[in-house]
């Protein structure tokens, strides 16, 4: 099973991002949060979903933010897409502007069996 946005594929099963093509290294971490929030990329997760997903201490303020950025400089060149900060709500990932995206922003947007 594979997840495809725009130039951005993750391959779930084989443990494989590319971007572009090209295959890049992510920690276990950085995978694990990539796959959950391209898996839904119009759902907004809470930092709470989040560490709890990801098995990491809640409260560890700089925990999830560190993953975060680390992952946001690794995917730099995945434009449109991107892990968006929601204000007071969470993250997002998925265009450039957060909120719902319509239809024809979804277009591109595979996840295959």
């Amino acid at each position: 099973m594979s997840i495809q946005l725009g130039n951005l594929v993750v391959e779930l099963e084989r443990h494989l991002v590319y971007l572009d093509g090209q295959e890049i290294n992510l920690t276990h971490i950085q995978f694990k949060l990539l796959t959950l929030l391209a898996s839904r990329p119009e759902r907004i997760w809470t930092r709470d979903e989040l560490e709890a997903s990801l098995g990491l201490k809640k409260g560890k303020r700089g925990s999830l933010t560190t993953h975060i950025s680390r992952l946001r400089k690794e995917l730099a060149h995945s434009k449109p897409f991107a892990i968006v900060t929601v204000r007071k709500r969470g993250y997002i990932f998925g265009r450039e502007s957060p909120g719902r995206p319509s239809p024809s922003q979804r277009k591109g947007w595979l996840v295959n069996a």
